[in-house]
């Protein structure tokens, strides 16, 4: 399992990575998982959205759907600091500083920008 290190790639950098305790691999099957949600996550979002100029019918679904939706896209800005990544040059980077820098400097801002407007 990749979440322990075990790799289905083969880098030279991935023997003698600095590892934080609690990251994930970027390819483990925890997080091969996760992403997988996502996708059904970001194709309710881009069907349920545009639905939404019709005030549709509050129900316990709709309810649950969106709820579920708002959480799992809050988690993933969470689980995002606890992913390992590879740069340009293939080198695998695993310790959370490095990370937060990383997900600070790219992605997070939008991120936190959309999930904020849901809340």
């Amino acid at each position: 399992d990749l979440c322990s290190m075990g790799m289905t790639r083969t880098y030279t950098y991935d023997i003698s990575v600095p590892r934080s305790p609690g990251v994930m691999h970027p390819e483990c099957s925890k997080r091969l998982v996760w992403d997988i949600w996502g996708l059904f996550a970001l194709m309710i979002d881009l069907i349920w959205l545009p639905m939404q100029v019709f005030e549709p019918t509050q129900t316990l679904f709709v309810n649950l759907m969106t709820w579920s939706i708002l959480l799992y896209w809050t988690g993933d800005i969470l689980a995002s600091f606890h992913t390992g990544f590879y740069t340009r040059d293939t080198v695998l980077v695993m310790t959370r500083r490095m990370i937060a820098i990383n997900y600070i400097k790219t992605w997070f801002f939008l991120d936190l920008a959309i999930v904020s407007v849901d809340w």
